[in-house]
């Protein structure tokens, strides 16, 4: 009887470990609250790996382990995002909870069945990232984890050595897995990613509450004023700009405000707008100069760029342009990280941006007109011409308010302008940009709101400049002369002392490092399948070779050069021991050893060790013995009987 491999052996459980760490990976990649389960995860199949399936229990207590497991993952993954203000997608819960309950299963003693249950909750937990994640990193990372189970699966077959000589023993179950990994992979390709969005557009309000969509307007959505503070607090890493000569990056423009909140309405595709391939034509005229823009991932569904494009080049495909010169890519790419340049022009007139719409560039609100009218009058009293009274109310505001990011309570039912100019007197610069927006159309000036980033942070180390969440901003755009200016408003002063405009030192090249492993993962990730295929053949290939050449070192180490009956005995034994992993204790004796071989259904090998044993006492003949011993090691290998 040959002798049985556990599924939990350490080898087996090695490669079990390094296929749910590959869904942790991909949650890492996430950033955020994907990169602290990611760890946490990792950390947990680490920890488990290293208990070496110490504990006994039935199929019962590890399902029970294992939905406590999911629920304590999922729940605590619910509680960080709803602290940090952001829903969870379907998928993302998919994949923390299933990770738990396979991490889980590795505190257990599994066979073989159980070890592909283990697997099959891994599988199912890479699959609700497809959605989160890149398509080419979600291939490689499913390649990477199939490469892993199989392999896990082989090991765990009392068949393999590490390799099976025996076809029906391993290329069975192989194309079994392959065949089965397939079928899943086809099904739930299909369906989860269908499913995702109607599933977690059900959860939102559950798990974030009824105003997710009023903090996203930096990116796309609705701007509801005071709902950004938690933005304004935040060190994470949005932008990255190579060149000089970017003071904004323009993201969303809204036209319709109400009661404190700027509506992003969709607007048509401009005519204007010429799209060749991936390079948009956003205005006439010749570039001056360009910048290199990297955006990370779920910063919104905005290519952002300044107001002066003219150009995007290597823009996202299905990339489009509204009627007020806002690239918007496709809704599947929004949470992906895009890399564009920008083509540069020295005059506003030469972009493409619809002309004011008196109806609706020019509104006020109804119940609040007269006050505004009011306040922008005695602002602008004496004062001619349309850029100076705008002047007037930019000088105002920048030196009669104060820069908050923490702007008193505005009361129920007032109009969160009117008691940002009447009392407060405070607040961030979404504050400052509407009341010159509305304070410009009082005057008889068409204004829009604008949010988007200010470029500020220089990066002394990589050379370019540092956009963080912290630097989202929002300003006004006002048409003078025939086309739309950038006015801002917001105390300078206030925004400039926040931090200093260098980043030197350590955080340089920190930041340097993340953005070196985040090019390196994109081109694994970008790799084509050729490149693929050849790279895991190669890497089977080298491990197929090692293998190879360790087994025969070991088996020459093992061979004594000595000639008689002990040379005899002892080749025969590492041949045995290297075939068969079959060793004879130090204290057993060769009758018992020989009865442990007829056991085994080797009777050719029992007859040989009885031979050295007589041999060895002067009972036989030392000659035929060793001829015999060295045809039966060089020879085919013994058919089990």
């Amino acid at each position: 009887m040959r002798p049985e491999r556990a599924a939990s052996s350490g080898a087996t459980r090695a490669a079990v470990v390094v296929a749910l760490l590959v869904p942790a990976a991909l949650l890492i990649g996430l950033g955020g609250r994907g990169a602290l389960f990611g760890a946490v995860l990792g950390l947990v199949h680490l920890l488990a790996a290293r208990t070496g399936g110490r504990f006994a229990a039935g199929p019962i207590v590890q399902a029970a382990a294992g939905v406590l497991a999911g629920a304590a993952g999922v729940g605590a993954f619910v509680g960080v995002s709803r602290a940090s203000g952001h829903s969870p997608a379907f998928g993302l819960l998919v994949c923390v909870g299933l990770s738990t309950i396979a991490g889980s299963r590795l505190w257990f003693r599994v066979g073989r069945a159980g070890l592909a249950v283990t697997l099959g909750f891994g599988l199912v937990a890479l699959m609700g990232l497809a959605r989160s994640t890149d398509r080419w990193s979600f291939g490689v990372a499913v390649a990477g984890y199939l490469f892993a189970a199989i392999l896990a699966n082989l090991l765990a077959d009392p068949a393999t050595p590490p390799l099976s000589r025996d076809r029906r023993g391993a290329l069975a179950p192989l194309a079994l897995a392959l065949g089965i990994a397939a079928v899943v992979l086809a099904g739930l390709g299909w369906t989860l990613p269908e499913a995702e969005p109607a599933v977690s557009r059900a959860l939102r309000p559950l798990l974030a509450g009824a105003d997710e969509a009023s903090r996203s307007g930096f990116g796309h959505g609705d701007v509801r004023l005071g709902h950004l503070t938690e933005i304004l607090n935040s060190d994470e890493v949005a932008l990255r700009v190579e060149g000089e000569g970017v003071a904004y990056l323009r993201g969303q423009v809204y036209v319709d405000y109400l009661n404190g909140l700027w509506h992003a309405r969709d607007m048509k595709r401009s005519a204007a707008a010429v799209v060749m391939g991936r390079r948009l034509v956003l205005g006439a005229g010749a570039t001056t100069a360009r910048v290199a823009i990297e955006s990370e991932p779920e910063v919104g569904r905005v290519l952002f760029a300044p107001y002066e494009a003219l150009e995007i080049s290597d823009a996202p495909d299905d990339s489009s342009v509204d009627a007020f010169g806002v690239v918007n890519v496709h809704a599947d790419q929004a949470t992906d990280r895009h890399r564009y340049v920008v083509g540069l022009g020295a005059d506003a007139r030469r972009r493409n941006v619809a002309a004011p719409l008196p109806d609706r560039d020019l509104q006020l609100p109804v119940h609040a007109e007269a006050r505004l009218r009011a306040i922008a009058s005695a602002w602008t009293r004496g004062v001619e011409g349309d850029a100076a009274r705008i002047e007037a109310l930019r000088a105002r505001l920048a030196g009669d308010f104060a820069y908050s990011l923490t702007p008193p309570r505005v009361p129920g039912g007032d109009e969160p302008v009117l008691h940002f100019l009447d009392a407060a007197r405070a607040g961030h610069c979404e504050y400052f940009a509407s009341a010159l927006a509305l304070l410009s159309r009082a005057v008889g000036v068409p204004a829009r709101f604008v949010s988007g980033f200010r470029v500020y942070e220089y990066n002394a180390v990589g050379g370019y400049y540092v956009v963080r969440q912290r630097d989202a901003h929002a300003w006004t755009e006002v048409w003078l002369d025939g086309a739309w200016r950038t006015v801002d408003a917001t105390p300078s002063g206030a925004l400039d002392a926040e931090r200093p405009p260098v980043l030197g030192g350590f955080g340089a090249r920190w930041d340097q490092v993340k953005r070196w492993l985040v090019r390196s993962w994109e081109r694994l990730a970008n790799l084509s399948a050729l490149e693929l295929a050849t790279g895991l053949t190669a890497a089977a290939a080298l491990t197929l070779f090692w293998l190879w050449v360790r087994r025969r070192q070991q088996s020459r180490a093992a061979l004594p050069s000595a000639e008689g009956p002990f040379a005899a005995l002892a080749r025969l034994e590492a041949h045995l021991a290297s075939t068969r992993r079959l060793e004879r204790p130090p204290h057993r004796p060769l009758g018992a050893f020989a009865a442990d071989l007829r056991a085994s259904a080797l009777p050719v090998a029992a007859d040989l060790v009885e031979a050295c044993d007589r041999a060895l006492y002067g009972r036989g003949d030392p000659g035929t013995v060793e001829r015999a011993v060295d045809q039966y090691v060089s020879g085919p290998p013994e058919v089990s009987s």
